[in-house]
């Protein structure tokens, strides 16, 4: 749901950018721009000023809180 491109910028699938974009926001406000990329989902890029470690530490955490909510939904669809 998401490839860090380096320590300041991930790509994020488009199920889980909503999530991120909300987390990243409340954290970094401006510091984080989105730049859409056609078929492949959404660049996210955190400023300079912005720490690495944190940013990635956030990223991850909010992708992983989709994959754990499409978790049961995923298990359903897939054995019904």
């Amino acid at each position: 749901m998401g490839m860090f491109q380096d320590q300041q910028s991930v790509l994020v699938c488009d199920v889980a950018i909503g999530q991120v974009r909300q987390t990243l926001s409340r954290a970094f406000g401006e510091a984080v721009q989105y730049m859409t990329v056609k078929g492949q989902g959404t660049l996210v890029q955190a400023a300079a000023c912005v720490a690495s470690e944190q940013f990635q530490a956030l990223t991850r955490a909010a992708i992983d809180q989709v994959q754990q909510d499409n978790a049961p939904n995923n298990a359903t669809t897939s054995g019904g």
